[in-house]
């Protein structure tokens, strides 16, 4: 009996220690694996979104970097194409002297100094603007910089202007097409070969200057890109660190300033030469980009990079954007994580072998029984097994059973939510900090709970000091007190508006001075609480430029109406002597012709025909400048009416050329009904004038609908105009065959045009010689009844956040 009691005793210690050891190594293995496997996997899929992170950062920047760019190459050729740029020429050829308005070359080049100037205090980036002649080796005709006192723009003297022909800068324009910006390599500013203090990056921007089909000048920016590498380098943090790079690799941006434009100073410093696995992709060349996982100088780092074309027509020119982080930084905060886990297995052990040791006893008693049964189990009887026990290890197994299913379950729906929920704040984090906008988040009572790097730096605050505050402290004080309003509002359930509005409105920066912003305003919901998403762009240097163009356009449109008024003055007061001429002529034809000689006779017939020719062109000067001085309404005009009145008064001509003239179902435009009947009746005549040498001319005209109106078409079988000649006929006093039509002025065609624009439209032809022309003239059509709808205003919380 003894026996059998402690065989018992040993088999359940046993039972026991075996049940123990076997739940603690299954537990421990188990959960180590598991945590391993999961933290392996984490890790790697960290390192494949921090790489794709690093990719599209680099691929945003180098949006950033195009969009600057193209700043420089619509203002380069907008300067090319302003009056002093060809007037300095007309002048410098005709010995100082422009022959079409009188002005001197100095006053077109003083005229050019103050375009350049202007432009250079709206651009503070641009270092310097230059227009360069082809004459003396490529010498500056203009320039302005910024080499004044205290960085001042300046105008440069004359004997200080320099020859630039032998500048990459100056052949790349020269060899290009009319209108191609041509942009050249990124380098530091120099001025006579030598390197201006302080350093400045800058890139080149040129475009080549044509009168006509001739080349006559370049026009080059200098932009300084010290503020856009700024901005780039700015944007990484502690962990992340920018190269900038040309297309061979030199460093143009390195954290270590010996390395930053080595190559200016003789000196060899290249990101293939650090980093050799990415050389293939500098030597291949194009727009590029490419990520790596780089082991260098004993520690791991995640690379991309990318290559940027900044100039369409010349491959070659590349910007190299590369960006790093430290692999270990990336995972330190798994690894972190990790450790954590591991004490919490290893205390988990601990727990289950002090718990196992105390429950075990009461844990074994089935396991006992059944080792009892099996153990005397003879082959023909054996026991009844526990299989429906209703004692604690029954109830314990049920317990965890659904306990385990129901930990599983949340613990999978937490990990993902909570994944979801950290990648999801850290893509808003990068994107706010990267943000060229201010961009601030408020609740429903108005306080900041946001700040961005940019809203920062436009309103003189710091994220720390800003966030918890109300957001009046950003606001004028009349603003704040109709913002107050408007939160009291939306807390009643009456918002004054819904989705997203944009507004323009005047700020307040720390320091109290006030300053015009743009901002949009969206609300969100954030778990249930509604805040509100503001985003916020400072529009000072816009609203300045307007103003400034506004002033200029002013200025414009008076010089314009004095110069018509000045045609329409010229004109009627020459036909006052044009009349004596004509009748004296007359008279001395009637009463003294038989008294002058044959030669006599022709000079007097010269004189008269002089007369009539004069008397068409002050006709048609007045028709010119009364087109740019009519102020009528334009009103609904029938172009069948029109056509009607042109035949009309163009009957003696139709019917002794025999011409052929069809249209049918012409539309009713809006313009001026006079002005219309004269260009219809200018395009038909020149058709009937300029027909075919043996053959009857066939005139047609068509209307087709487009999205602003109509475009007609006046077609004919003329002689037509040869490809050279077809933008001088549209010039004023321009005639290709003055045989053809004695009478002629030269201003039919140039009237036609100034006509089309007048009614806010153009006049453009398509001509093949001896085949014929057609004219292509665009004109609105009428406004539907009761005109366009009115802008409806901004509510009374206009302008509050």
């Amino acid at each position: 009996m003894a026996e059998s009691e402690s065989k018992a005793g040993r088999r359940g210690r046993s039972i026991r220690f075996r049940i123990t050891a076997l739940a603690v190594f299954l537990v421990f293995a188990t959960a180590l694996a598991v945590t391993t496997w999961v933290f392996r996997s984490f890790e790697a899929q960290l390192v494949e979104q921090t790489l794709g992170e690093l990719d599209s950062e680099t691929h945003l920047q180098g949006l950033r970097f195009l969009a600057r760019i193209q700043e420089v190459r619509q203002d380069v050729s907008f300067l090319s194409g302003t009056p002093p740029i060809e007037g300095i020429v007309r002048a410098k050829e005709a010995g100082g002297t422009d022959p079409l308005d009188g002005s001197t070359e100095a006053m077109w080049k003083s005229r050019l100094q103050t375009i350049f100037s202007q432009m250079a205090q709206a651009k503070p980036h641009y270092v310097q603007i230059r227009y360069i002649g082809l004459s003396d080796g490529g010498r500056e005709l203009v320039r302005v910089d910024r080499r004044g006192l205290g960085g001042a723009i300046r105008v440069v003297a004359e004997d200080e202007l320099q020859k630039k022909g032998d500048q990459s800068y100056f052949t790349d324009a020269i060899r290009g097409p009319a209108g191609q910006v041509s942009l050249s390599n990124i380098d530091l500013n120099k001025e006579g070969s030598v390197i201006t203090t302080p350093r400045c990056p800058v890139l080149r921007a040129s475009i080549p200057v044509y009168s006509g089909h001739r080349l006559i000048g370049v026009v080059v920016i200098n932009q300084s890109i010290e503020d856009i590498f700024r901005e780039i380098s700015s944007s990484a943090d502690g962990h992340h660190i920018y190269y900038l790079t040309n297309a061979k690799g030199d460093y143009l941006y390195h954290p270590d300033e010996n390395k930053t434009f080595a190559f200016e100073f003789n000196r060899v410093s290249r990101f293939p030469a650090d980093y050799p696995s990415f050389a293939s992709q500098f030597e291949e060349g194009g727009e590029t980009s490419n990520t790596e996982v780089i082991e260098r100088d004993g520690e791991t780092r995640l690379v991309s990079v990318r290559l940027v074309n900044y100039d369409p027509f010349h491959p070659g020119q590349m910007l190299g954007i590369v960006l790093s982080e430290n692999l270990h930084e990336v995972t330190q905060a798994s690894r972190m994580v990790k450790r954590r886990a591991y004490l919490i297995i290893f205390g988990m052990v601990l727990v289950g072998v002090t718990a196992g040791a105390i429950k075990a006893r009461r844990i074994s008693e089935p396991f006992q029984k059944i080792s009892q049964v099996v153990e005397d189990f003879d082959g023909e009887r054996r026991g009844d097994l526990p299989v429906h026990d209703s004692g604690e290890a029954g109830q314990l197994a049920q317990a965890f059973d659904k306990m385990l299913g129901k930990i599983e379950l949340q613990r999978s729906n937490l990990k993902v939510e909570a994944q979801e929920r950290h990648r999801a704040e850290q893509e808003v984090r990068a994107v706010l900090n990267s943000a060229p906008d201010a961009v601030v988040t408020i609740d429903s009572d108005g306080t900041l709970l946001s700040f961005n790097p940019r809203a920062e730096k436009i309103f003189g605050w710091s994220a720390q000091d800003a966030v918890g505050q109300n957001v009046k402290i950003l606001m004028p004080e009349q603003t704040a007190q109709r913002h107050d309003h408007y939160l009291d509002n939306y807390r009643r359930g009456k918002p004054s508006g819904a989705g997203s509005l944009v507004r323009e409105l005047f700020a307040s920066r720390k320091d109290g001075s006030q300053f015009p912003i743009e901002l949009t305003i969206g609300p969100v919901d954030v778990f249930g609480e509604t805040h509100f998403v503001g985003i916020i762009r400072d529009v000072s240097e816009r609203k300045e430029a307007e103003k400034q163009l506004r002033e200029l356009n002013e200025s414009l449109a008076r010089s314009n109406a004095e110069l018509e008024q000045f045609a329409h003055v010229a004109s009627h007061d020459l036909q006052a002597p044009l009349r004596a001429i004509m009748s004296f002529s007359q008279l001395l034809e009637l009463e003294h012709a038989h008294e002058l000689s044959v030669q006599g006779r022709e000079f007097l017939d010269h004189i008269s025909e002089s007369a009539v020719r004069m008397r068409s062109l002050i006709r048609d000067l007045l028709a010119l400048s009364k087109v740019g001085s009519l102020d009528r309404t334009p009103t609904m005009v029938d172009l069948e009416g029109v056509m009607s009145e042109v035949l009309d008064n163009l009957s003696v001509a139709i019917r002794e050329s025999g011409a052929q003239i069809k249209y049918q179902s012409l539309p009713t435009v809006m313009g001026h009904y006079s002005l219309l009947v004269q260009l219809f009746q200018n395009l038909v005549q020149n058709s009937i004038v300029y027909g075919p040498e043996d053959g009857v001319p066939r005139i047609t005209l068509e209307a087709r609908p487009t999205e602003a109106g109509y475009e007609l078409e006046v077609a004919d079988n003329g002689r037509g105009i040869a490809p050279e000649h077809q933008e001088r006929v549209l010039q004023m006093f321009q005639r290709l065959d003055p045989r053809a039509n004695p009478e002629g002025t030269g201003i039919g065609l140039p009237l036609c045009k100034k006509i089309a624009e007048r009614h806010g439209g153009r006049l453009r032809l398509e001509s093949t010689l001896g085949l014929g022309t057609k004219f292509f003239i665009e004109l609105p059509a009428p406004k539907p009844e009761g005109g366009s709808a009115d802008t409806p205003s901004q509510s009374e919380n206009a302008g509050v956040f």
